[in-house]
């Protein structure tokens, strides 16, 4: 899990999985408006290639780095897309 403040907003990152018989890699982000105490799911967000569980490993800037078994990757925060 990552947490930080952008904008009046605070965005928490969440990696793990998504449950189900063919569990797939996932990434969550949330976003809570500081002015109104209002949090929202942004969006999830699953990698094509289900590298599976995914593990947040460091952010720089608006980029998201994971690791997961089967190898690991990036997520724009911008974008909303998975890099290589």
């Amino acid at each position: 899990m990552w947490v930080d403040w952008r904008d009046g907003k605070q965005i928490a990152v969440y990696a793990g999985t998504l449950r189900g018989s063919d569990p797939r890699g996932a990434l969550f982000v949330w976003e809570t408006n500081i002015n109104d105490n209002i949090t929202a799911l942004k969006s999830f967000f699953t990698p094509e290639s289900n590298p599976g569980a995914l593990t947040v490993t460091k952010v720089t800037g608006n980029t998201v780095y994971f690791s997961a078994p089967r190898g690991g990757g990036t997520f724009d925060l911008v974008t909303n897309s998975f890099g290589g």
